[in-house]
């Protein structure tokens, strides 16, 4: 699964030659964990459909979560929640799928070990990440 970030404004995807493509970076992983959740699919099968299998046709070692690897993750909470309700991140300040409900939103991301977004906020300090 990949994802394309395109954050082309309204007024540019109105103009007679729009520019290909969509905001949906920050709306990908809760549709599609809340997809996968409505229709049964085990989280294992979203973690392989997302992350493992794209790993493995890259030749990347699988790192898993444990002490001593690099962390790359989302963390979900569930809950009940519409997109665009609270706004967006993205520049363009719109998505295809306002108004879509999700069960899930992404509460914590963490890149190279290190938290890299918490609960709405994007940290730009250093973190340190902490195992055991």
């Amino acid at each position: 699964m990949g994802t394309d970030h395109a954050p082309h404004t309204v007024e540019e995807k109105k103009k007679p030659m729009p520019p290909s493509g969509f905001p949906g970076l920050e709306t990908a992983l809760p549709l599609l964990m809340t997809a996968f959740s409505e229709r049964g699919l085990p989280v294992s099968r979203f973690v392989r459909f997302t992350s493992r299998t794209a790993r493995g046709l890259l030749h990347m070692k699988d790192s898993g979560i444990s002490p001593g690897n690099r962390a790359d993750c989302v963390l979900f909470e569930e809950g009940e929640w519409v997109v665009g309700s609270d706004g967006y991140e993205t520049k363009c300040r719109w998505s295809p799928f306002d108004g879509a409900k999700m069960h899930y939103r992404t509460s914590v991301t963490v890149v190279k070990g290190k938290v890299a977004y918490r609960d709405g906020d994007f940290i730009t300090h250093k973190v340190e990440f902490i195992t055991g």
